[in-house]
């Protein structure tokens, strides 16, 4: 407490006399030789793929404007060509004329990435950017009026269709039975698709009631890492003989904590969790599906070892084809990757390869990437839907059975209300219409 009144009594001394603390330039830190170090400086501390719309945005201006300047196209090896502020500053008739240069090119909504980009382009180089409320105004909405506003949304599924799809999935194969904890996880946890890509073992935490007592921790998988004070994992024996009887008693429960360290809105490491709930009908229950699947992987890396040669025979699918393919052969351990090991987190979704042998897949223990969670969406819901459709799906259904926006938010980790209106898309409006309420009054 003495030194901050001693600060304070200082501060207030330097102002007396007119002497103010010099403010530190951060951007005369950073130096430019090419654009590539630029580019860097554009995407720090954004979301990925915030970064990589903010690259493409910056590079197609850099495209327009270039040819524009020099008559020459913009070189491939843009990363390398030596940094040109003049190539990035612009002036507000420049703006006018780029914007309806991108509305022959792209909806609304991508216009508005662009414009962010160069935006913070020039926040960066420390010059004003030429945003005239009126005149930009005016010229957003004749855009607008020309090429429309709306903007696409992920296609959301009903409860019966989830439930159709989820339940013909067979959870003895390891390759289904790692999609349908994808699904299942994905739908009840309204995850994005990067957030499940990036959960690990050691992020779920399971909550499972035993004769009235409820026990609380982690399952081993693989080389486990250290877990946080006062936490710890439950017994195998335990682990089984709860999935025994859950299998026949549909009263047992379970829950699941789920920790996302890092995600679109959170990238600074703060925790958040989402909960998952056991459901009666086990064919649909997320709880039993990922220990099951936690089991298939605890049993497949012991049995593997850090040697070649461990094996499992399963039937299935074959992961990110659009079409289903014959029952596969034998599946190995895939001898460049092993076992996870030396401390490190073990994915919860991990990387099915093609083998050597036709109708082979090799278990990995790579993360799996997002695309392969989009295409696992695909493969199963169709082509109209996307991994995004999981989370829309979760907030319109939601919706549509009566749980409040703060319940959702909770879910969802949204930050505003209006974001959950965006989501919220109803297929079928007819029994939300309020003129069947005036019907019965009348």
């Amino acid at each position: 407490m003495k030194a901050r009144e001693d600060t304070q009594l200082s501060n207030q001394g330097l102002n007396r006399v007119g002497v103010t603390r010099k403010k530190i330039d951060i951007e005369a830190y950073y130096r430019y030789e090419t654009f590539g170090d630029f580019f860097d400086r554009l995407e720090q501390n954004k979301a990925v793929n915030t970064a990589v719309s903010y690259r493409y945005s910056l590079i197609r201006f850099l495209e327009w404007n270039h040819d524009r300047l020099l008559a020459v196209p913009l070189p491939n090896q843009i990363d390398e060509l030596a940094f040109n502020r003049d190539l990035i500053i612009l002036d507000l008739e420049m703006l006018v004329e780029y914007m309806h240069v991108l509305a022959n090119e792209y909806a609304f909504a991508s216009i508005q990435v662009k414009l962010a980009a160069l935006q913070r382009a020039h926040k960066i180089l420390k010059v004003e950017f030429p945003m005239d409320e009126n005149i930009i105004g005016d010229e957003l909405a004749g855009i607008i009026q020309r090429i429309g506003k709306a903007q696409v949304q992920a296609q959301p599924f009903s409860p019966d269709q989830f439930r159709e799809v989820v339940g013909k999935l067979n959870p003895d194969t390891m390759p289904e039975s790692r999609d349908k904890v994808i699904l299942l996880l994905g739908y009840l946890g309204a995850f994005r698709r990067s957030e499940l890509s990036a959960v690990s073992v050691h992020d779920l935490k399971f909550i499972l009631t035993l004769d009235g007592q409820e026990h609380i921790g982690y399952i081993r998988v693989g080389t486990a890492v250290k877990l946080d004070r006062g936490e710890e994992f439950l017994a195998d024996e335990l682990v089984d003989r709860w999935l025994d009887q859950a299998a026949n008693n549909p009263l047992i429960k379970g829950e699941g904590i789920i920790r996302i360290r890092k995600s679109k809105t959170n990238k600074v490491g703060k925790y958040q969790v989402k909960v998952v709930y056991s459901d009666e009908d086990r064919v649909y229950c997320p709880i039993l599906h990922t220990l099951r699947w936690l089991q298939q992987l605890q049993s497949f890396y012991r049995q593997a070892g850090p040697v070649v040669g461990g094996r499992w025979q399963a039937s299935g699918r074959q992961v990110g084809m659009a079409v289903s393919v014959p029952p596969i052969g034998p599946l190995v351990a895939d001898p460049a990757v092993g076992v996870p090991g030396t401390g490190k987190a073990v994915p919860l979704l991990v990387r099915f390869r093609r083998g050597k042998v036709p109708g082979e897949l090799v278990l990995t223990s790579e993360r799996l990437s997002y695309k392969t969670i989009y295409n696992v969406t695909q493969l199963y819901f169709g082509e109209t839907y996307s991994a995004h459709s999981l989370r829309v799906s979760f907030v319109t259904n939601s919706r549509m059975l009566g749980a409040s926006d703060a319940q959702i938010m909770q879910q969802t980790h949204h930050k505003t209300a209006s974001m959950i209106e965006r989501y919220t898309n109803f297929q079928d409006p007819r029994p939300f219409g309020a003129s069947q309420v005036l019907k019965k009054r009348t």
